[in-house]
């Protein structure tokens, strides 16, 4: 499994006509400052933009030999002789995975020549705690952070080969498990809950994220957690 960022707001091509007043700064002085921009492309804040993207993207990988998926519109599925490629789309994130190691890499190549991509490589589930804890100090970073994040640069490069395997195990049986700590965090006394679904015996989702609230209790602590896994169900 891979996954795949794209810039997608400037690939949408508009089907109305659409007008915006000036932006700030680009504002011409005289008789054209009441003059307005018709828009060739759509933008960020447009209301067809999400809508104009995923037009145009259906458009282009389904020149590459995806059909879309009947049960959901937004997975795509190529066959090909050594067996299938399934693209996942949510909004600008794209999840790509399947049997043909070599299909995938075409279509990834083939995603990069058409949209400004960025390649995120495998999923690493095994880093997530890490990196929600060491991000809640973007703002104030100390030296012990850095070292952190270090450290998990380097644990990345020490196993490369590292990622998410799909077996096959003759079911497709629906599992999660949820957990919580108990007012965790020192500094503000919150607790931190986690969860991950599988289906098939295969890890699908997962989420370690700090709670909201205080928690008065372990209990309310857990029955949080079990909410919020409850809801990714």
């Amino acid at each position: 499994m891979y996954q795949m960022d794209i810039k997608m707001l400037s690939y949408g091509d508009l089907n109305e006509t659409v007008y915006m007043e000036q932006p700030p700064g680009y504002v011409a002085q005289g008789e054209k400052q009441r003059m307005v921009c018709k828009l060739k492309k759509a933008i960020y804040g447009l209301k067809q933009s999400p809508r104009a993207w995923f037009d145009k993207f259906s458009r282009i990988i389904g020149e590459f030999g995806f059909s879309r998926c009947q049960a959901d519109h937004s997975v795509f599925v190529q066959t090909t002789t050594s067996g299938m490629v399934v693209l996942a789309v949510y909004v600008d994130d794209i999840l790509i995975t399947g049997s043909d190691l070599v299909g995938i890499e075409e279509a990834k190549t083939y995603l990069q020549k058409h949209f400004v991509t960025k390649d995120l490589g495998r999923p690493r589930p095994d880093i997530s705690f890490a990196v929600g804890l060491v991000s809640q100090f973007m703002d104030k970073p100390r030296l012990v952070h850095w070292e952190a994040a270090l450290r998990m640069l380097k644990y990345i490069k020490a196993s490369p080969g590292k990622g998410l395997l799909f077996k096959r195990h003759g079911h497709v049986k629906i599992e999660a498990y949820s957990d919580a700590d108990y007012a965790g965090a020192e500094d503000d006394r919150k607790s931190t809950s986690g969860y991950c679904t599988y289906v098939g015996g295969n890890l699908v989702t997962w989420r370690s994220k700090k709670q909201t609230t205080v928690a008065r209790s372990s209990a309310e602590v857990e029955y949080r957690a079990m909410a919020h896994t409850t809801s990714e169900i």
